[in-house]
C-alpha cells in the first residue's frame, strides 16, 4: 500500500518529530549572518535606533551601505549554503537508493535460487 500523499491536503508531508528538528528561519538568517554583520543579527536588530540615535546623516549612509552589502553577502551565503544542502541531499538519496536496489535484487536472486533447488534446476549465478 502506497502511502498517504499529504501534500494535496495542505497538510506537510513531514513527520512532527522530524519537522521539529529543522531550524526556524531566525537561526538560519542569524547563523548565516553571524560572522558576516553582527548588528544585524535577529536579536540586534530591535537596538540599532537607539545604539544610533545621535549620528549624522552622513555615518547613517556610511553605515546603510555597510547594511546593503551585508546583506548581498548573506545572500550569497544562503545560495551556496541552500546549493550545498541540495547537493548533499540528493548524494544521500541516491546513495540509499543504489544500496535498496543492489539488497532487492540480492533478495530476489536468493529467492531465485531457493526455487530453483526445489525443482531441482540449480544454476551457477554469474555475480
Amino acid at each position: 500500500m502506497m502511502p498517504e500523499d499529504k501534500t494535496k491536503s495542505g497538510e506537510s508531508a513531514l513527520d512532527p518529530e522530524i519537522q521539529a528538528l529543522i531550524p526556524s528561519g531566525t537561526e538560519i538568517y542569524d547563523f548565516l549572518m553571524a560572522p558576516i554583520e553582527p548588528e544585524l543579527l535577529s536579536s540586534s536588530i530591535p537596538t540599532l535606533r537607539e545604539k544610533y540615535a545621535g549620528e549624522s546623516e552622513e555615518e547613517k549612509q556610511k553605515r546603510l551601505d555597510r547594511y546593503n552589502t551585508a546583506f548581498a553577502a548573506y545572500d550569497k551565503a544562503y545560495d551556496e549554503w541552500i546549493s550545498g544542502l541540495k547537493v548533499a541531499v540528493k548524494e544521500e538519496r541516491t546513495t540509499a537508493y543504489k544500496a535498496a536496489e543492489v539488497k532487492v535484487k540480492e533478495e530476489d536472486e536468493e529467492a531465485l535460487t531457493e526455487l530453483e533447488k526445489k525443482f531441482g534446476t540449480v544454476k551457477t549465478s554469474k555475480k
